[in-house]
């Protein structure tokens, strides 16, 4: 079982990436790997998803972002809104309703919009 204090670091992290305004991006997204590696530990998962999340801007939007693409987390929680059930989720829990699963990502939506703000900078 993780342990409260990397938990409240995990979440420190999270929401520092919207109100450390005196942290720069590459500060923040340090911040944000200790803190997944501390609250889920140094697994080959887990530092893959560090090496793929960073702390950037876009579009006059600062927040969590993939690294590669450089696409904020929360567009592609919007993305994910948009589709059915999936079949290997459907597989692993019969049980779960399309209503469900809709409510299910809509609020990873609002978890990852509430990880941004507006930067102030536009491309």
């Amino acid at each position: 079982m993780v342990g409260d204090m990397s938990r409240e670091r995990l979440l420190q992290a999270l929401a520092g990436a919207v109100t450390s305004a005196g942290d720069t991006p590459a500060a923040l997204s340090r911040q944000l790997h200790e803190a997944i590696l501390r609250h889920g530990s140094e697994t080959p998962d887990n530092l893959a998803c560090c090496a793929s999340l960073r702390i950037g801007e876009k579009d006059g939007v600062a927040g969590p972002m993939l690294s590669g693409c450089g696409e904020m987390l929360q567009d592609v929680a919007w993305s994910l809104e948009e589709m059915p059930l999936p079949d290997t989720i459907r597989q692993a829990h019969p049980e779960l309703t399309e209503d469900e699963w809709s409510s299910f990502t809509r609020l990873v939506t609002l978890i990852f919009t509430s990880l941004t703000t507006k930067s102030g900078k536009s491309k």
